[in-house]
C-alpha cells in the first residue's frame, strides 16, 4: 500500500517471524491474509478512522482487493479460548502441533492471529492431516 494514511503500520507478513520448515504451512493457512494490511490506532475510534481513509484510498485506486486488520482487538472471548484449547489438546494426541507454534508475533497481534489461526494445525502428513480433520469442529 503506497498511501501515506496515519496509523497504517503495514502488512501482516512484516510482523511476524515464521519457523522456515513450517513456511509453507503457514503460507497455505493464512493465504491472503499475510498481506492484510495492520491499521493500529491508540483508540478504537483512531483504527475506524484510518479504516475509512484505507477504503477511501482504495476506491480512488480504482482496482484492487485489500484485508485490513485493526489491532485494536485486545482479548479473546473465553468461550473461544477454551475451545481452542481443547481442540489443541486433542490435536497434539494425535500427532499434530498448533500453527501458531510457528509463528512469532508482538503480543498486540497474537489475538488477531488466534482468531484467524488458532484452529489450525499442523500434521506430521496428509493421511494424519485428514484424520484430524475428520475429528474437528467443523470449520477448523
Amino acid at each position: 500500500m503506497e498511501a501515506d494514511i496515519p496509523n497504517v503500520r503495514g502488512t501482516l507478513n512484516a510482523f511476524i517471524q515464521v519457523l522456515p520448515e513450517d513456511l509453507k504451512a503457514v503460507e497455505a493457512a493464512l493465504g491472503d491474509l499475510l498481506h492484510a494490511v495492520i491499521v493500529a490506532g491508540e483508540t478504537h475510534e483512531e483504527s475506524a478512522a484510518s479504516l475509512s481513509r484505507v477504503r477511501a484510498w482504495l476506491t480512488e485506486q480504482g482496482s484492487g482487493r485489500l484485508a485490513v486488520i485493526p489491532d485494536t482487538l485486545r482479548e479473546i472471548e473465553e468461550e473461544r479460548l477454551k475451545q481452542d484449547a481443547a481442540l489443541t489438546e486433542h490435536a497434539r494426541s494425535r500427532g499434530a502441533r498448533p500453527l501458531l507454534d510457528s509463528i512469532q508475533a508482538p503480543d498486540a497481534l497474537k489475538p488477531v492471529l488466534q482468531l484467524i489461526a488458532g484452529g489450525a494445525f499442523i500434521a506430521r502428513d496428509l493421511d494424519a492431516a485428514r484424520e484430524l480433520a475428520v475429528e474437528l469442529v467443523d470449520g477448523c
